[in-house]
């Protein structure tokens, strides 16, 4: 799947269309994602699917931003003040409107607007809820998808 602004506005992210897409393969995928000067996305070791199945995932899955050459491995922790046991992986949540990496570290709504708190289930240590967290991703909380491909990673 990929997805480049016409309008320079974001709003050309079809989340429909990417989920139609990722019907065709049962393997993990790579979501690349470019937000003004920055270029981050997510490894994801499961297929992408809408299905009412919930969250899914595993601990192999990861944030990354090509632009700092960081990684933001899977730490399975909860924010401060979220003390809900989860009895499987908050990796990432596919639904019809929107797709949730974590507990709100990278949330694509479909349009392309975005949000992004990390250390919520992806980190590095930074502090949860300081404005680094908030804006290490994408150089602000908030923003919108100028360009987004998501790749089918082949396993052989």
């Amino acid at each position: 799947y990929s997805s480049a602004a016409a309008t320079g506005d974001g709003r050309n992210v079809n989340l429909s269309d990417m989920y139609t897409k990722c019907m065709m393969s049962d393997n993990p995928s790579l979501l690349i994602i470019k937000s003004n000067n920055y270029i981050f996305g997510a490894y994801l070791s499961h297929p992408i699917r809408v299905t009412g199945s919930g969250w899914t995932g595993a601990p192999s899955c990861f944030i990354y931003s090509s632009t700092l050459d960081l990684k933001f491995p899977y730490h399975a922790r909860n924010p401060p003040g979220n003390s809900t046991i989860q009895s499987k992986p908050v990796a990432f949540l596919a639904e019809r409107d929107s797709i949730t990496i974590g507990n709100g570290d990278l949330i694509i709504h479909d349009g392309g607007e975005c949000e992004t708190r990390m250390e919520s289930c992806y980190g590095i240590g930074l502090t949860y809820g300081s404005s680094e967290a908030k804006c290490i991703l994408a150089g602000t909380s908030f923003f919108e998808i100028d360009e987004m491909e998501l790749w089918m990673v082949g396993i052989n």
